[in-house]
C-alpha cells in the first residue's frame, strides 16, 4: 500500500460505491479509501477506527468470498493521480480510402509502437479507409495536439517509405486536422463501444 510521507495514518471518505484496498478494487462495500494500513500504536481515534474498518474488511471479503481485481480506472505518478482519455480522429489527404490491408496492418503496428514510445496507452483503435478512431489514455503532461502530432509524423514518415503509391498518389498522408473530445470515466464505455462497432458499418 503507497504511504504519503510524513502524513499520518487516517481514513480519508470518497462519494464511492467501491473501496480502494491494498490498491485493490472491492466492490459494493464502504466509502473508506485507506492512505496506509495503519498499526495498533495509531494515535487519535482515527487510528482506532481505522484498525476497526481494516478487520471488518477483512472478515468481510473472507465471508463473501469477493473477487479482488486491481484497478485500472487511475494512474499514479509522485504528485499526482489521474485519469486523462482523448477520443481522437484523423484522415488521410483529401479523405483518400488508402488505410486497406497491408497499409492498415502495418499502421496499426506503428500507431502501438509509438504510443508505447511516448507513453500513450491505446485503449481502442478502428482503422477505416478514409480515416482512424483512436480512444488513448495519457499523463498530464501530454497534450492531446502533441499526442497526434507525433502519431502522425511517425506513421507518415515509414508508411510512405514502405507503400510508394501512397507517395505518388498524395502530397502527404494525414490531413493537417484532426478531432480531439476528452473523455470521462462515464462516457469511456460509450466511446469504447463507438469505436468498435464503426467496422461493421
Amino acid at each position: 500500500m503507497r504511504t504519503v510521507q510524513g502524513q499520518r495514518p487516517t481514513v480519508r471518505l470518497l462519494r464511492r460505491s467501491r473501496i480502494c484496498y491494498k490498491g485493490l478494487l472491492v466492490p459494493s462495500f464502504s466509502y473508506a479509501s485507506f492512505i496506509r494500513k495503519p498499526t495498533v500504536f495509531s494515535r487519535g481515534m482515527n487510528g482506532f477506527l481505522s484498525v476497526l474498518i481494516l478487520i471488518y474488511l477483512n472478515i468481510y471479503i473472507d465471508v463473501c468470498h469477493i473477487s479482488i481485481v486491481p484497478s485500472q480506472r487511475w494512474k499514479r505518478k509522485s504528485t499526482v493521480v489521474f485519469n486523462i482519455g482523448y477520443h481522437l480522429i484523423w484522415c488521410p489527404k483529401y479523405r483518400r480510402k488508402v488505410l486497406i490491408k497491408d497499409v492498415e496492418t502495418r499502421l496499426k503496428d506503428l500507431l502501438y509502437q509509438k504510443a508505447e514510445q511516448i507513453n500513450v496507452e491505446i485503449v481502442r483503435m478502428e482503422v477505416m479507409p478514409d480515416h482512424v478512431h483512436l480512444f488513448v489514455k495519457a499523463e498530464p503532461t501530454a497534450p492531446p495536439h502533441w499526442i497526434v502530432a507525433q502519431l502522425k509524423g511517425y506513421t507518415s514518415r515509414i508508411l510512405r517509405d514502405e507503400f510508394p503509391h501512397l507517395t505518388s498518389k498524395l502530397p502527404s498522408l494525414w490531413t493537417r486536422s484532426y478531432y480531439c473530445e476528452t473523455v470521462g470515466h462515464i462516457s469511456e464505455s460509450t466511446v469504447k463501444k463507438y469505436i468498435e462497432e464503426q467496422k461493421g458499418k
